[in-house]
């Protein structure tokens, strides 16, 4: 219910600027009839005017899948993701589009409960967990003040329960949101790019990436940045070879 919410939410709020801006109609017109390219364009001016929304990516993503851009497809299906967490649709076609990668990693388990909040958000937000938490303290606070007026031992007893419970989630979401938040990761946008032992051009390469592969930002360096691969393998990479999620 309280996802629901949410949803519509953002679905309001995705109408509301499609009122204010003719760039919206005319994207989602190119969109509708498979004019992808000219829906490319528009959806990138909209972005570029800090209109954003999980619809616009979406849709952008399906217009660069369209034109066969897999990386840029994937790179716009994960930020739909942030704002529409567990969206079905986005889920599907995010895994059309990785089907199409190259580079088929082996993936190496990394348990640690940061990985287990940044996985849960996939599904159910923090915002989620925050929203859930504050109708719980207020149906607690609410169901308290009752119990006294009625003198109602059990009533009280439940809304111990359900305060606790409320303060449990407002945690998670609290954690939640931080293990997203210091989780930075990218996608490689172009063709084919190189891993290199040190940020620096004429040093080793370990391993070439394709377009599409999604890494794990560890740490810039001006124009590079240290990455894992989802295999584990670490390395740098030029940051104009990627775009962050």
């Amino acid at each position: 219910m309280i996802r629901q919410l949410i949803f519509t939410s953002l679905l309001l709020l995705s109408i509301s600027i499609s009122a204010q801006d003719p760039l919206i109609d005319s994207a989602k017109t190119h969109y509708d009839e498979s004019d992808y390219e000219m829906a490319i364009k528009s959806y990138q001016q909209i972005l570029n005017k800090g209109f954003e929304s999980g619809e616009i990516r979406y849709n952008l993503g399906n217009s660069f899948y369209r034109t066969n851009h897999i990386g840029k497809a994937i790179l716009n299906y994960e930020k739909a993701l942030k704002f529409l967490p567990g969206n079905e649709d986005v889920i599907f076609n995010l895994s059309l589009a990785n089907a199409k990668k190259k580079d088929k990693f082996e993936n190496v388990p990394n348990a640690s409960l940061s990985n287990l909040f940044v996985s849960i958000n996939k599904v159910i937000s923090f915002d989620f967990w925050a929203v859930l938490s504050s109708i719980l303290l207020i149906g607690s606070g609410t169901l308290f003040i009752i119990s006294k007026r009625n003198k109602n031992n059990q009533f009280i007893k439940y809304s111990i329960i359900i305060v606790a419970t409320g303060i449990l989630t407002g945690f998670i979401s609290l954690q939640q949101k931080k293990a997203v938040l210091n989780t930075k990761n990218c996608i490689v946008i172009n063709n084919q790019s190189n891993i290199l032992s040190e940020p620096n051009s004429n040093s080793t390469i370990l391993l070439e990436v394709n377009e599409g592969s999604k890494l794990k930002i560890i740490r810039t360096d001006d124009s590079w940045l240290n990455v894992s691969t989802p295999s584990n393998d670490k390395g740098w990479i030029e940051i104009r070879n990627i775009s962050e999620i």
